[in-house]
């Protein structure tokens, strides 16, 4: 007896609010207000619009790219703004959105035609985004790059 009335009260627990929002409807918004993000930041990236870059980034994001390096927000931004990186060229594709509350993790494919400085940053990457939602508005924390070869 003692197992099922501790049954019952994990289940209650855990299930939640009974009258809560429908989560496909709100899932399904929020999937669309990510991907919407995420191809406003190509664009931005293909015209090197630091500004608008630097808006949908949290204070504390931070870029791992493919050779390790960890970028804070600042670097990141300065990188677009200095036409240290430049993309010419910026495709999405494969693109899954998972939200997890008020987080969210967007994985893809993202193929690029550009140059750090000397370097060429030509090629097909796979990525990772991890969203957040603060005061209502949708932030890019992390994101990570792996070249594909």
């Amino acid at each position: 007896m003692r197992i099922l009335i501790s049954a019952i009260v994990l289940s209650l627990v855990f299930a939640g609010p009974i009258h809560a929002a429908d989560p496909k409807t709100e899932s399904a918004a929020e999937i669309k207000q990510i991907t919407a993000l995420e191809e406003a930041w190509v664009t931005a990236a293909q015209k090197s619009k630091a500004d608008a870059i630097g808006e949908m980034l949290a204070d504390d994001f931070t870029m791992t790219t493919p050779s390790g390096h960890l970028s804070p927000k600042d670097e990141f931004v300065s990188q677009f703004r200095d036409g240290i990186v430049v993309i010419e060229t910026a495709k999405l594709e494969d693109m899954d959105v998972r939200v997890y509350g008020n987080a969210a993790v967007a994985t893809g494919m993202l193929t690029i035609k550009g140059h750090a400085q000397d370097q060429d940053l030509s090629g097909s990457y796979r990525f990772t985004d991890t969203f957040v939602k603060r005061d209502g508005k949708w932030l890019k924390v992390a994101a990570q790059f792996t070249g594909i070869r």
